[in-house]
């Protein structure tokens, strides 16, 4: 795709002179680059309208939330620049959405961190964008990805891919793996014959019992996962403006200070949960192993991080809370990683077709690394 830089930020400024442009590969959806030009620098971004098919709500929830927490600390929120158009966005002629926004200067993000004091301070920025949002009318977003966080939705649709599940036999007939209506399936095993004439069959059929061994592990554990949903559900905590994406390398840390200078990528802003914001992040930054570790003794989870993160964040927010929102907060942590293993194995059920992978088993133990970190999650002592 041919694209006219200058064109674009022309839209939103009126100095595109001595224009230079470099992509930025942080982050996995949009198209991100920096853009300088004689008045200054500049971040333009094309919204991925296959992810986002409402992009114009993205950017609305995006800039709605900004111009909130600028009363609040105007030096801690990124700037989107109004386009000559008079909305906060451009679309160009293949209909792709653009935005645009001030460079923050001095900034780093971290894809990982064993420095306590960062991640203290990464759940400071998390915590403040949190409390400065309590006061935010939730009904002014529009959600821009339907159920993203509705763990009950995501355990009952893995259950109709799973019951879909099937074997193929070496007479080329098929029948189900399991029936969770006959079996509990408590540990599934399934041996495939050497009779079974395609070596691809007996790779299909392998992966399919892989799959239904660990989903029965993972059906153990729903009632936890989904906790949060029932206390919403009831009424017993309350829907906020929530990030929805509160990962380690969302937030910029100033070189100099050490602070934080912006929670960034604010497209699934949206009502939400607190515990969900705060469990996905503590999943996040203290979870160790590799996303797809096949050594399960690597995978522990790491206390002091999560520490880390939780004295931070509670220090900002804990005592603005309401009492059962509080309590919640512990389930987040649960919720957030079962969830999205749940997400990872029913991919990997029907071919892996969401996540991306690098080889075919990746998603199967990207979701078995998450039910082991999902099992060394203890209830921290100062969230009882």
């Amino acid at each position: 795709m041919n694209i006219m830089f200058d064109y674009i930020l022309s839209q939103f400024i009126d100095d595109v002179s001595k224009l230079s442009v470099a992509k930025l590969n942080s982050g996995h959806i949009n198209s991100t680059y920096l853009a300088e030009s004689k008045s200054g620098k500049y971040v333009i971004q094309c919204i991925n309208g296959n992810v986002f098919s409402n992009s114009a709500a993205v950017i609305k929830n995006a800039v709605i939330v900004s111009e909130h927490l600028k009363k609040k600390n105007p030096n801690n929120v990124l700037n989107y620049l109004k386009a000559k158009n008079g909305d906060y966005f451009y679309i160009d002629d293949n209909q792709n959405y653009w935005r645009c926004y001030k460079y923050v200067e001095n900034a780093i993000t971290y894809d990982s961190v064993d420095d306590l004091d960062i991640i203290r301070e990464v759940g400071k920025a998390y915590g403040e964008f949190a409390r400065n949002l309590l006061d935010f009318d939730v009904k002014r977003l529009e959600p821009t990805v339907e159920g993203f966080h509705d763990t009950e939705k995501r355990f009952e649709e893995a259950k109709r891919i799973f019951d879909g599940l099937s074997v193929d036999n070496e007479n080329g007939s098929s029948f189900p793996v399991c029936s969770r209506e006959t079996d509990d399936c408590d540990v599934f095993a399934f041996e495939i014959g050497e009779s079974d004439s395609s070596d691809l069959k007996k790779e299909r059929n392998n992966a399919v019992a892989k799959a239904w061994n660990l989903f029965s592990l993972y059906l153990k554990s729903e009632d936890d996962a989904c906790q949060l949903c029932k206390l919403q559900r009831n009424g017993q905590i309350p829907l906020r403006a929530t990030h929805n994406d509160t990962k380690l390398n969302n937030v910029l840390i100033d070189r100099k200070t050490g602070k934080h200078s912006a929670v960034i990528d604010l497209d699934t802003v949206m009502p939400g949960l607190i515990a969900n914001d705060y469990g996905d992040a503590i999943r996040s930054i203290a979870g160790t192993g590799a996303r797809d570790e096949h050594d399960l003794s690597k995978v522990k989870f790491d206390k002091e991080k999560a520490e880390a993160f939780s004295e931070g964040y509670l220090s900002e927010i804990g005592k603005y809370l309401e009492r059962e929102e509080y309590k919640s907060l512990k389930y987040g942590l649960i919720s957030m990683t079962l969830e999205l293993g749940i997400r990872y194995l029913t991919d990997y059920a029907e071919g892996n077709k969401v996540f991306k992978v690098s080889y075919p088993e990746e998603n199967y133990y990207r979701a078995r690394r998450l039910l082991k970190l999902a099992k060394e999650m203890k209830e921290l002592t100062y969230l009882n």
